[in-house]
């Protein structure tokens, strides 16, 4: 199967025409950050399609607009629905709150991580 297939499949949760819509983009910038060929291997795979899913949720969804793009929020409102967490204790490394503003980009860390070596996080 093709990529955009396979992330369709993967994650039937975002809206078809959307990632149509987005796909260029999105699928233009996976090497830049994971620079592993889709194909290569399950693990891999796996990887790129949540990064994918990462990036998805940040170029589209209207929460991450601006300079609010991939942060962490102590609390968010929009509209009536309002949502507090409380980050990870400590200072998170830059790749840390990027990547873990989303499940997605926790999921891709987790999934990359072997190949990182050692992570004191």
């Amino acid at each position: 199967m093709s990529l955009i297939v396979d992330f369709k499949s993967k994650f039937p949760g975002f809206d078809s025409a959307k990632v149509d819509a987005n796909w260029t983009l999105i699928s233009e910038l996976q090497p830049c950050f994971y620079n592993f060929v889709y194909g290569g291997s399950d693990c891999t795979d796996q990887a790129i399609l949540f990064l994918l899913a990462h990036l998805f949720v940040g170029f589209t969804d209207p929460t991450y607009s601006g300079s609010d793009a991939f942060r962490k929020f102590s609390s968010k409102s929009v509209g009536s629905v309002s949502v507090s967490y409380s980050p990870a204790s400590g200072v998170p490394s830059q790749l840390q709150e990027f990547y873990g503003s989303t499940p997605y980009g926790t999921t891709f860390l987790m999934l990359i991580r072997p190949r990182m070596g050692v992570f004191a996080g």
